[in-house]
């Protein structure tokens, strides 16, 4: 069970820093854009790049939320239950939240294959679309793997050490 929390860890923790590559690119590419634009030079294609980025990178920050538990919980009326009851229903919600990845997962490989399979580009930079709903997917298969963790780990979810 260690070494599948580490490999956990591991590809979270490689998916969040290419997250904040892609992130530290996209202001890079934003700012370059406004600035050539007042020189009257504009940098053709930069919607279509943060679109695309935009994506990648709320698929690879997707595990890292899961495993920081950075994501928004309302708990006002969770914590007034007693504690068996909380249990369950953190349960409950975990499978749930599998259930609607797992049915994402499947929606978007089909995506993914049409788009690889039709050779659809972007439309200015004839950038492939195919590689944004695979990294999509491989996000939320990390995400997959923490939620089924956690969901099955006697501990208390993922230590943060």
């Amino acid at each position: 069970m260690k070494a599948f929390e580490r490999m956990i860890k591991r590809a979270s923790n490689q998916l969040a820093f290419l997250s904040g590559v892609i992130l530290c690119f996209t202001m890079c590419i934003s700012v370059a854009d406004v600035i050539l634009r007042n020189l009257g030079m504009p940098f053709m294609g930069v919607y279509e790049l943060v679109s695309i980025f935009g994506g990648l990178l709320a698929g690879f920050a997707l595990p890292h939320s899961f495993f920081q538990k950075a994501h928004v919980r309302v708990d006002m009326v969770v914590e007034k239950l007693p504690p068996l009851i909380q249990a369950a229903l953190e349960k409950i919600t975990r499978v749930l939240v599998l259930l609607f990845i797992f049915i994402a997962i499947y929606f978007l490989l089909k995506m993914a294959w049409n788009l690889a399979n039709t050779n659809t580009v972007s439309a200015t930079l004839g950038v492939p679309m195919y590689p944004v709903a695979f990294g999509l997917v491989a996000g939320c298969l990390v995400a997959c793997l923490i939620l089924v963790y956690e969901l099955f780990s006697p501990r208390k979810g993922i230590s943060n050490e």
